[in-house]
């Protein structure tokens, strides 16, 4: 989908032949993909049911930031984070936030961070936690105080580090 150019019609190609085989091709590039039988991993067992800390946070604050700085601190209604681990922090920066639950420290790798950060259509982005080291649920929002959309959820799990 990254190598598409959304101004050029999309091509799909389709042999019933091999129902199982599918093509594409856009702007001079022709991709192809392949179903592949076997069952999808249970994924929905990795989403918690009960998610005692939430955050909801302004979306291109936090790309901007998360492009500076790797480690995400949240205390209070701030959401600090830092590069580094938090004793030798090189770099520093605080978003304001809307917190419900206790301070937690996560650790994401910044690139997986940002790249289900941008997926979000929303402008605003509530982060569900349980604990630093379970898997972390990114819905959108329309509002910092509307309700989460569930259109597109996004999990990530967090990085272990030394505090």
């Amino acid at each position: 989908a990254r190598s598409l150019d959304e101004h050029q019609n999309i091509v799909l190609d389709f042999d019933p032949e091999s129902p199982s085989l599918l093509g594409f091709e856009n702007a001079g590039r022709i991709s192809t993909s392949q179903l592949i039988d076997g069952e999808f991993p249970a994924v929905d067992r990795l989403y918690a049911d009960e998610y005692p800390i939430h955050a909801i946070i302004d979306k291109q604050s936090l790309i901007g930031a998360i492009k500076r700085v790797s480690l995400v601190a949240f205390a209070g209604q701030e959401l600090t984070l830092s590069a580094g681990t938090a004793d030798e922090a090189q770099a520093k920066e605080i978003i304001d936030i809307d917190m419900d639950g206790d301070d937690i420290t996560v650790a994401f790798n910044p690139s997986y961070l940002i790249e289900g950060l941008s997926a979000i259509s929303e402008p605003f982005v509530r982060m569900k936690m349980t604990t630093a080291v379970k898997p972390v649920e990114f819905n959108g929002q329309q509002e910092a105080d509307s309700d989460e959309s569930m259109d597109y959820r996004y999990l990530l799990v967090p990085m272990r580090f030394n505090s």
